[in-house]
C-alpha cells in the first residue's frame, strides 16, 4: 500500500492540495473530496477496457482516431508527463537543501544528479525494500496531515459550506485547483492501462481491479487528500505557498518544531519514488509509441525484462536532474502549475475509455455499469472546465480541439461502419 500510495499522493498531489488549501480556502473542499472518487473510475476504467480488449493504449486510440491525431495527442501527453518529472527533480534539489543546509549551495548541480542516479538504480535495479521504506515516509506525513486536520479545530460551517461544489471566482487558485485534479485523474487510464498489460490482467481481474481502486483511491486517497487539504485550508489561508517551508507551516499545531522536518522528509520521500514510477509509465508510452510507428520493423517489449525498455526509464529518470534549471516559479508553483497540465489531455482520454466501456463491440457484456459512466462523465466535465480555469486561454482550446477530434472522428467511424453494415446486408439480400 505505501508504494501505491506514494506513486499517486506524489508531490503534485500534495503541493496541490497544499496551495488550493491555502488560496481558495475551504470553498474547493467538495473537489478534494470528490477527487479520490474520481480517480478510482479513471483508473478501473483504464485497466478494464485494456483487460478485456488485450490492447494497449495506444492500440484503444489508434482504433477511435487516424494515427497521425494519436501521435499529436500522445506528444502532447508525453510532454506534460516528462515536465511533471522535471518539477519532481526540482522538488527533490529544494527538500534536499531544506533537509541538509550544509549540501544547499551544490544541491542543484551536485547533490540532485546524485540523487537521481541512485533513484535509477534502485528503480531499475528492482530495489524494492529500498521504494517501500521511502514510501512509508510519505503515507506517515499524509497521516500526520489528517492528525493536524483533527487537532487544529475546524470552522464546522466553513467546513459544511466547503462541501457544496463551487465554480472558480476568477483565476485566483485555479492552477491549485485543476492541479488536485491533475494529480488524481489526469494520467489515470493510461497508468492503470498499463499496469494491466505489464500484470497480464484479464477478464478475471476485474473484480480484484474494481476492489483495488475503491479501497486505494476511493478511500485511502480521499482521506490523506482530505486531511491535507484541510490543513491547509485551516492554517495557511491568505498565506503565499512557494516552499516546503512555508507549506510545512500547516502541520506545527501537531509537528511543533519538526513541522518543517515532517513535511520536507515526506515530500522528498514523494519525489524521490514518483521520479521512477513516472518514468516507468513515460516508459512503456514511448516504447508503445515507437511500436505503431509505420517504418519501425520490429516490436519492442514493453517489459523490465527489456534491456532497451530499461534504458528508457533511466533516460526518464536522468532528464529530472534538469528540474532545478527548469522555471523561475518557486518549487511547490511550479510543481502544481506542470501536474494541471494533465488535464489538457485528460478530457481526451477520459472521454475515449468511456466510449469503450459502454459500446458491446469493445467490452462486451461488461458494459458500464452506470454509475461508473456517470463517474467518467463527472470527471470529464469537471477537468475541462478546470482547464478553462486557467489563466493561458491556449490550453483550454487545445483541450477542447482534442476532444472535438476524438468526437469527430468517432461519430465518422459509427455513420461509416453502420452504412456499410446495411450495404452488406442489402447486398445479401438479408
Amino acid at each position: 500500500m505505501a508504494i501505491l500510495m506514494s506513486a499517486s499522493m506524489g508531490p503534485g498531489t500534495i503541493s496541490s492540495l497544499t496551495v488550493a488549501g491555502s488560496t481558495l480556502g475551504f470553498s474547493a473542499l467538495w473537489l478534494a473530496l470528490l477527487s479520490g472518487w474520481l480517480g478510482a473510475a479513471v483508473y478501473y476504467v483504464g485497466g478494464k477496457v485494456c483487460a478485456i480488449t488485450g490492447e494497449t493504449p495506444v492500440d484503444l486510440i489508434n482504433r477511435f482516431t487516424h494515427p497521425v491525431f494519436t501521435y499529436v495527442l500522445m506528444g502532447v501527453l508525453l510532454y506534460v508527463w516528462y515536465y511533471t518529472i522535471w518539477s519532481q527533480g526540482n522538488i527533490l534539489s529544494t527538500t534536499t537543501a531544506l533537509l541538509v543546509p550544509p549540501l544547499a549551495p551544490y544541491a542543484d548541480w551536485l547533490v540532485t544528479p546524485l540523487l537521481i542516479l541512485v533513484i535509477a538504480f534502485i528503480f531499475v535495479g528492482g530495489f524494492d525494500t529500498v521504494e517501500a521504506v521511502l514510501s512509508a515516509f510519505t503515507v506517515f506525513m499524509a497521516a500526520v496531515f489528517l492528525v493536524n486536520a483533527l487537532y487544529v479545530g475546524l470552522d464546522l460551517g466553513a467546513v459544511g459550506s466547503g462541501l457544496v461544489p463551487k465554480l472558480l471566482d476568477g483565476s485566483s487558485g485555479a492552477s491549485a485547483f485543476a492541479g488536485i485534479l491533475g494529480g488524481s485523474v489526469g494520467i489515470g487510464p493510461i497508468w492503470y492501462a498499463y499496469i494491466a498489460h505489464d500484470n497480464d490482467w484479464g477478464r478475471d481481474q476485474l473484480t480484484f481491479m474494481a476492489v483495488d481502486q475503491i479501497v486505494f483511491y476511493g478511500v485511502l486517497f480521499t482521506i490523506f487528500s482530505v486531511g491535507i487539504y484541510l490543513s491547509a485550508a485551516a492554517t495557511l489561508q491568505g498565506v503565499t505557498v512557494n516552499g516546503a517551508v512555508d507549506a510545512a507551516t500547516s502541520l506545527e499545531p501537531v509537528g511543533g518544531g519538526f513541522a518543517a522536518l515532517l513535511f520536507g522528509l515526506g515530500l522528498w520521500a514523494a519525489a524521490f519514488t514518483t521520479i521512477g514510477g513516472m518514468s516507468a509509465v513515460a516508459a512503456y508510452l514511448v516504447t508503445d509509441l515507437v511500436n505503431h510507428l509505420p517504418f519501425v520493423d520490429r516490436d519492442f517489449e514493453l517489459s523490465m525484462d527489456s534491456t532497451v525498455f530499461k534504458g528508457v526509464i533511466v533516460a526518464g529518470v536522468v532528464s529530472s536532474a534538469i528540474g532545478p534549471f527548469l522555471s523561475d516559479l518557486p518549487a511547490l508553483p511550479l510543481m502544481v502549475y506542470a501536474i494541471s497540465l494533465f488535464n489538457v489531455v485528460a478530457p481526451t482520454t477520459i472521454l475515449i475509455f468511456t466510449i469503450a466501456v459502454v459500446r458491446k463491440r469493445d467490452v462486451g457484456e461488461h458494459r458500464g455499469p452506470w454509475y461508473l459512466v456517470v463517474g467518467l462523465l463527472a470527471a470529464f466535465a469537471i477537468t475541462l472546465y478546470s482547464v478553462y480555469g486557467l489563466e493561458d486561454d491556449l490550453y483550454f482550446q487545445v483541450a477542447v480541439v482534442l476532444v472535438l477530434g476524438i468526437l469527430s472522428y468517432t461519430a465518422y467511424r459509427e455513420v461509416t461502419d453502420t452504412h456499410l453494415t446495411i450495404r452488406g446486408s442489402w447486398t445479401r439480400g438479408d
